[in-house]
């Protein structure tokens, strides 16, 4: 293009922001895109550094440019990245009794639990509640065979986009990881990986409770993660700053935003404010319970 071609495109309002409305068109179809065809996270042809270029000056709700990011970051995860590891997960014996299966529900408050055959490297299915209660209506059947439906197998190193897709062509929506000799690694569940795009999902059971955030003889706390800050600002007598109650509405979140990665069971967190966070529960994709020391002014 000449000197004075490539002027009067530049000049031109209608030109420039008919190229910048088709920028923001092939932003807009490769989001769609990601979950309609199953090609390789590898494929994809846009780049991280454009994707948040354009994300900067997008014109988007918070949640909006969070869900965003959230699909750049998990461009880059595997299932090894997001599974639920070996320690944590809680499965069934195949011969259990129907007691032991009603007691491990009620306990996990799970939907569903794998079964095994020995042990967790002998893993035959995975089992849905829905399927206990048809195994309590029909008492003439003693085995959980009938009821065990399949799960996908795969690599640690499988990118976690592509087994969303394999679970979405597939209907099957849980994955045992296992290593190179078989054995099992971790669990993976398709709420795992939609959670890790769309934010913390939570669970109808847990709709309605009050979070939990009571003091013990010690002075500590014991809270939730769900617990808000301004139900901890009232309870500790602490404030949080401004850009922190912008960031994030939970403690849970608090914690996130001050690491910025999910804690591990047994971490210890420190505040400014004075206060250290010790994490009793969490897994990979959660925080759970916290317990919440504050120091004294001579500490």
């Amino acid at each position: 293009m000449t000197d004075a071609g490539q002027k009067s495109a530049d000049e031109d309002p209608s030109q420039k922001k008919n190229i910048e409305k088709k920028d923001n068109f092939s932003i807009i179809n490769w989001v769609k895109n990601l979950f309609r065809k199953p090609v390789s996270v590898k494929q994809l042809p846009v780049h991280s550094k454009e994707l948040e270029a354009w994300l900067n000056e997008a014109k988007m709700t918070k949640a909006e440019r969070e869900m965003c990011y959230n699909l750049l970051v998990i461009r880059e995860l595997t299932v090894e990245d997001i599974m639920i590891p070996r320690v944590d997960i809680v499965a069934l014996p195949f011969k259990s009794t129907f007691t032991d299966i009603l007691h491990h529900f009620q306990e996990t408050r799970h939907s569903a639990l794998l079964v095994y055959l020995a042990d967790l490297d002998d893993i035959l299915g995975i089992i849905h509640l829905k399927e206990v209660i048809d195994l309590a209506l029909n008492p003439a059947n003693k085995s959980l065979k009938p009821y065990i439906r399949k799960v996908h197998f795969v690599s640690p190193s499988l990118p976690a986009l592509d087994l969303l897709y394999r679970m979405r062509s597939t209907g099957i929506h849980y994955a045992v990881v296992v290593d190179e000799y078989g054995g099992t690694d971790g669990l993976v569940s398709i709420d795992e990986i939609i959670e890790r795009i769309v934010g913390d999902i939570e669970d109808e059971t847990e709709i309605g409770e009050d979070p939990e955030l009571r003091g013990l003889e010690d002075g500590s706390y014991i809270a939730d993660a769900r617990v808000f800050l301004d139900d901890l600002e009232e309870t500790l007598g602490c404030r949080f700053s401004d850009d922190e109650h912008e960031e994030s509405d939970t403690l849970g979140g608090l914690i996130f935003d001050l690491i910025g990665r999910i804690p591990v069971r047994g971490e210890v967190i420190s505040h400014a404010q004075g206060l250290e966070f010790h994490v009793l529960d969490a897994d990979p994709r959660r925080i759970k319970k916290i317990q919440i020391y504050i120091k004294k002014q001579d500490d």
